[in-house]
């Protein structure tokens, strides 16, 4: 296997290990690893009001894998040049 299939299916594999948020939805951590991202009271007070289910969760993992799924080919499409950045102010650059 080359360095690029090995590349691939590792991120793979990461992708499917931090999509899996089972557990902190029905413990919300109080702080996540990105300080910018912590859950308000009023946020995990909701989440601590659902009851998940091991079929809804698996659903949540599924939509979350899929949307790192899509930015990491946006990502990778940008490094290979097959996609131009999308730029919201030109002046910017």
């Amino acid at each position: 296997m080359d360095s690029k299939q090995l590349f691939l299916r590792e991120i793979h594999t990461i992708i499917k290990e931090y999509s899996e948020i089972g557990e902190q939805l029905k413990q919300p951590p109080k702080e996540l690893s990105w300080e910018e991202f912590n859950l308000t009271k009023n946020e995990i007070s909701a989440l601590d009001d659902q009851e998940f289910t091991d079929k809804s969760i698996s659903a949540i993992e599924k939509i979350v894998r899929d949307n790192i799924m899509g930015a990491f080919h946006s990502a990778f499409c940008l490094l290979d040049g097959v996609s131009d950045p999308v730029l919201e102010n030109d002046e910017e650059v």
